[in-house]
């Protein structure tokens, strides 16, 4: 906590060689720069603890090298967008405690190097996607507290690396 409050100035999308942004247990707010998407060096993102809304920005689909997105516990609603499936080094996705609603983007974890990923708590429905586990490097899926329904995909099961899991408090079965 560094006691910061407002919103993240646009000039932050001129540090071209930032690999790492922890901003978070902050009063930040208002929504999420575009400019964050034009840090193509970021590899940590940690804005979680903050008070952000309205939705990820479709400039974060340029952020190649991410491997940790924290945006936990603000207020960001609306789709969790399908371009997060498609950052190849993506390991860690934390979006639990905010008002996202949809699906799950059925492309997570085809990038074969999610372990961690935690959506609970917000407004999710549909199915759980088939390759959460491609790779067999999840061992953390935590989606308790969603609408989320179905089957809970073979895969699932099948998934070796795997040690934590906690899925209620949705309708799957």
């Amino acid at each position: 906590n560094c006691g910061l409050s407002g919103e993240i100035p646009p000039e932050i999308g001129k540090l071209p060689k930032l690999d790492t942004l922890f901003l978070q247990v902050n009063t930040l707010s208002g929504p999420l720069p575009t400019e964050l998407g034009y840090l193509k060096s970021l590899k940590s993102m940690d804005l979680s603890n903050n008070l952000f809304s309205r939705e990820i920005p479709e400039s974060f689909s340029q952020l190649k090298n991410l491997t940790l997105l924290n945006l936990f516990r603000n207020k960001l609603h609306g789709a969790i967008p399908e371009f997060l499936g498609d950052l190849p080094e993506m390991e860690v996705l934390q979006l639990w405690e905010n008002n996202f609603t949809g699906s799950i983007p059925q492309k997570l974890g085809t990038n074969g190097k999610l372990q961690l990923l935690d959506l609970s708590s917000n407004k999710l429905t549909g199915n759980l996607p088939p390759n959460l586990c491609f790779g067999n490097r999840l061992q953390t899926l935590i989606t308790l507290g969603n609408f989320l329904l179905g089957q809970i995909p073979e895969s699932l099961g099948n998934c070796q690396s795997l040690s934590r899991v906690r899925m209620g408090e949705n309708f799957l079965n």
